[in-house]
């Protein structure tokens, strides 16, 4: 389900988004911004720790701005033993209205959010 300004407080989205969270056995969070940083030092390494791999990413990552924030939850039906995922999809690109925010972007992550 798309979550957008216009529909945001609308009341049967919210209510859907709290039984959703209420319901579920898990959650998945996902975060799509708009750019990446993977250049030079910012590449993985194999001999990575996850800790190293974390710190540099998010210091690439905090060049960039979330545009996408998505949240899934998941429900486990017993029965039929098959999970259902009900996936949230909020737009959180800033407004025009707001504060006038200078970022950067690479094409790629822009690309792939377009198509």
């Amino acid at each position: 389900m798309d979550v957008t300004r216009d529909n945001f407080n609308e009341p049967t989205i919210l209510n859907d988004i709290k039984q959703a969270l209420e319901r579920c056995d898990f959650i998945a969070l996902d975060a799509e911004f708009s750019g990446l940083g993977n250049y030079g030092e910012g590449s993985d390494k194999a001999m990575d720790t996850p800790a190293q791999r974390y710190t540099r990413k998010r210091k690439h990552s905090m060049e960039y701005l979330i545009l996408q924030m998505g949240i899934c939850t998941y429900r486990f039906d017993p029965k039929t033993k098959i999970y259902t995922a009900q996936p949230f999809k909020f737009h959180v690109f800033p407004s025009a209205n707001q504060k006038e925010i200078i970022y950067r972007s690479q094409a790629k992550s822009i690309d792939f959010l377009a198509n």
